[in-house]
């Protein structure tokens, strides 16, 4: 590839149009999130995320800190020899280093719910932070304990509970304390969380010698305070926002992490609830586990609502940059809500909720930079497992079905889905690993410049379909949530968030857009940076001096600095 190839790489007419692409579609999506006067059903509906995903196993060691397993896929081409194959083995912790703390925000977000009167999203999370370590702790066979539970020094609110018996009341006096109020025998729960002064205060009752209740016992406590107070949907948010607790943990694993839920109030008097009831979402609890205790899977699912199929890694920075610049503003006003509303169409509405409820925190701030400037973090990296999982596409490897090669040409990126599918096979399973970004390498490549181990793959298409998880200490074999063989191709498309048609924006900041397209691209070549085609060499992909000798990194420049990124932001409306 010369000099001009290269120049010409990153700019021209497509990239016009992928441009006005991304500026149509973020403007109309915000418009619409503008539009809705509440939090859409589809945003509750925490089903929505799981496809294929296990369930935690039911049965797990004491002392075990971290399960593993690995997944299972099989090749529906019938002229391959290659029937199935695994992916590599991925680990899943069952506790953190510290704990999170929570305190009341100061904004808006959330603090009136769909004209409800009462608001118990605080209360709800901390109950369903309860539930899910208490799933845990069951499995592992561990006691959970009452710590000495401290109230609120300035109570705003006095909560009746009259109607509950003195272990339910005993146990929401614990979970609602300032600091610890209980904890798991002998480590941290992923879910546990230090209390801050939320201002509730229990009305007093008789003291219970009770200790804390099962997973199953506390859903009850809880759906009945639902019903108490009429609180409806909030329980279905609550556990989205207690979801995303070890994501939040995940994401600045050297300090405690911190989250800001909203002010509870109850302004209107309980009613009696019935004596049992179990919130419907606690039929989940074992898969919604395992969702949440994943960062691998959690944090690709929420970012690929700003990946597309149709862009290839030579013009990301044309898709990627408007949609920083629509969303800039939202973060930076802290308007958590209209975020919530905007990813409300996608198939991860529910997470994103949880998350903008949580406050903008670690993750919600990693936004900008990984967009304006393509920063890496390690809990956003595409993942085929991930995608399997939630049946939402993250990348190009995710569309698993190959075609065969036509006229001596043939995609690269069927290579370069055939070269991960086929790992096995190269020296030291180079390409076990996927790429860090999920935008496809442009174009097509000679099939003569394709290496030889894959090469009578070519001959034919390839589709391979997610069969099965084993956990590796069992070897049980889970096969998800859903046994629908589905095509994450196809789901990709169909929970793209809607938008207008695209009108021709004139593209500004062409620099910073070449530099984003750029990086992106040099990454993905540089995955199988062992197999350069004829011409490519130290073009977009570094020389290699020998197979024993690391690669020559060519100076590369950093992305723009902030004020750089925000003086073109300010060029494009949203």
């Amino acid at each position: 590839m010369d000099v001009a190839s290269l120049e010409a790489l990153y700019d021209g007419p497509e990239a016009q149009a992928i441009f006005s692409r991304s500026v149509s579609k973020w403007r109309s999506v915000l418009l619409r999130a503008r539009s809705l006067t509440s939090i859409p059903g589809s945003s509750l509906d925490l089903g929505r995320c799981l496809d294929h995903i296990p369930s935690l196993p039911d049965t797990i060691p004491r002392d075990a800190r971290w399960i593993e397993g690995y997944s299972t896929w099989r090749n529906t081409e019938p002229l391959c020899h290659l029937a199935t194959r695994t992916e590599q083995k991925r680990r899943i912790f069952l506790t953190k280093l510290h704990v999170t703390s929570l305190s009341l925000s100061s904004s808006p977000n959330f603090r009136v719910w769909d004209k409800n009167a009462n608001n118990g999203i605080a209360l709800l999370t901390l109950g369903w932070s309860y539930i899910l370590s208490a799933a845990l702790a069951e499995r592992q066979g561990l006691p959970l304990v009452y710590c000495e539970a401290t109230p609120s020094s300035h109570p705003s609110t006095t909560l009746d509970l009259s109607y509950a018996s003195p272990a339910e009341q005993r146990w929401w006096r614990a979970i609602t304390a300032r600091g610890v109020g209980w904890s798991m025998a002998n480590k941290i729960s992923p879910w546990a969380i230090k209390v801050g002064d939320i201002g509730i205060e229990i009305q007093d009752g008789v003291e219970s010698p009770q200790g804390p209740p099962s997973a199953r016992e506390a859903a009850c406590y809880l759906s009945r305070l639902c019903d108490a107070y009429g609180l409806g949907s909030q329980s279905s948010a609550a556990l989205a926002a207690a979801l995303t607790i070890p994501l939040n943990a995940n994401a600045s694993p050297f300090d405690p992490a911190e989250i800001e839920l909203p002010i509870p109030t109850f302004a209107t008097r309980a009613v009696c609830p019935p004596p049992t009831s179990i919130p419907s979402d606690f039929r989940l609890i074992g898969y919604l586990m395992t969702l949440s205790l994943c960062p691998w899977v959690m944090g690709p699912a929420l970012w690929s609502v700003f990946w597309d199929p149709d862009v290839p890694c030579n013009f990301t920075g044309a898709w990627v940059l408007p949609i920083a610049a629509a969303l800039s503003p939202v973060i930076n006003q802290n308007r958590m809500d209209l975020l919530a509303k905007a990813f409300s169409s996608s198939a991860v509405a529910p997470l994103w909720l949880g998350l903008a409820i949580c406050g903008r925190q670690t993750v919600v701030d990693s936004i900008y930079p990984s967009l304006a400037k393509l920063r890496d973090y390690p809990f956003f990296q595409p993942d085929i497992n991930a995608a399997a999982w939630t049946g939402v596409a993250q990348s190009f490897l995710d569309c698993h079905q190959t075609r065969p090669c036509h006229d001596g040409m043939v995609s690269r990126a069927d290579v370069w889905r055939l070269r991960h599918a086929y790992s096995q096979i190269y020296p030291d399973n180079e390409f076990s690993h996927t790429p860090p970004y999920g935008w496809p390498p442009f174009g097509q490549m000679r099939v003569t410049d394709v290496e030889l181990e894959i090469r009578d793959h070519l001959a034919y298409s390839h589709n391979w379909i997610y069969s099965h998880w084993t956990w590796s200490l069992s070897g049980a074999v889970d096969y998800g949530f859903s046994v629908d063989a589905r095509d994450a191709c196809r789901l990709s498309k169909e929970t793209t968030l809607s938008s207008a048609p695209a009108r021709n924006v004139e593209i500004k900041g062409h620099e910073a857009i070449r530099e984003i397209s750029e990086r992106a691209t040099k990454a993905i070549f540089s995955w199988c940076c062992t197999q350069v085609e004829e011409g490519f060499g130290q073009t977009i992909v570094p020389r290699r001096f020998g197979p024993d000798r690391p690669l020559e990194i060519k100076k590369k420049s950093d992305p723009k600095e902030p004020q750089f990124i925000h003086a073109w932001l300010e060029t494009i409306t949203t």
